[in-house]
């Protein structure tokens, strides 16, 4: 096995991979105060990021759930990638990874439950668009999706009606992103790394929640600790991505402002305070920004 630096896809920045925010509990919040749970309600979403002078992300997005009587929910989430690379004068959209999660939550006695996510976040892609004049592709952060099927499991736990922690994983079970770079192995000719394979990712995080009147404000710290460096396949071997393990560390608030019992709006930012030294798989962020509407019916 070879072991080597990554000195191409340098990063930081917040990363989320789908695990850090599913799991909506907010329609039931919202049925609490109305005493009336809708069968649905559908988020219209645009987020833009940043990463550094160059990198700009832009992803339109709708998420729908389809709500029980008790509360529990399925939801599909479904985005739209636009990524730009000024430096570099390249650009790439498609649809981007599908997220689909089962949510509920378990009763531990009259007063206190745990809430649960389980569910799948799918690529539809490779991760191995280029330019047409060129054999490697693109980098992992002009790519659309992340080229593999995760498994998703999330839990929280209310300590109070004003904190909650929770937890959970992401683990990458089918791998088939075929994103291919050049190697400069101190000899010539640069040789060709391909097959990026990601590790899985564990989160903590805790979460303030304050609501005057029809304004609400969630706020908090989120650790997402990556659990191997990543790599990729180099003949027989593997070019391993050294410092791409660790532990990135993000402060988040969202502030929401019920419309009407049928409407919410909210306008969630994020952005990190602590980083990995290498995030290749092109989740690096500096800031997001998303604003968001959510409709019951």
């Amino acid at each position: 096995m070879l072991s080597f630096c990554a000195n191409t896809i340098l990063a930081q920045g917040c990363s989320d991979a789908g695990v850090c925010t599913i799991g909506d509990f907010y329609a039931q919040r919202i049925a609490a105060a109305k005493k009336a749970i809708p069968k649905n309600e559908l988020d219209i979403l645009f987020t833009y990021g940043t990463h550094g002078r160059y990198e700009r992300f832009y992803q339109p997005q709708l998420n729908y759930r389809r709500i029980r009587k008790n509360g529990s929910f399925i939801e599909i989430r479904l985005p739209l990638s636009i990524a730009r690379n000024t430096a570099l004068d390249a650009s790439s959209s498609g649809i981007g990874d599908m997220t689909a999660t089962y949510n509920n939550k378990f009763n531990l006695n009259k007063n206190h439950s745990v809430k649960y996510s389980l569910g799948l976040r799918i690529s539809l892609s490779s991760a191995n668009k280029k330019d047409s004049k060129s054999d490697y592709s693109y980098p992992m952060s002009l790519q659309t999706g992340l080229g593999t099927t995760d498994l998703l499991a999330a839990a929280s736990y209310d300590i109070n009606k004003y904190i909650s922690v929770g937890t959970g994983v992401q683990v990458p079970f089918l791998q088939y992103n075929k994103n291919v770079i050049p190697v400069d192995l101190f000899s010539m000719p640069i040789v060709t790394a391909n097959d990026y394979h990601r590790q899985p990712d564990a989160l903590l995080k805790l979460t303030g929640h304050y609501q005057w009147k029809k304004l609400k404000l969630n706020g908090g710290a989120l650790a997402i600790f990556h659990l191997g460096n990543d790599y990729y396949n180099l003949g027989s071997s593997r070019y391993i991505l050294r410092g791409s393990n660790g532990t990135t560390l993000n402060w988040n608030i969202e502030p929401s402002y019920a419309i009407s019992k049928k409407c919410t709006i909210s306008i969630p930012y994020a952005e990190p305070f602590k980083t990995r030294s290498n995030i290749p798989d092109g989740l690096a962020r500096s800031r997001i920004l998303s604003p968001k509407v959510t409709w019951g019916f």
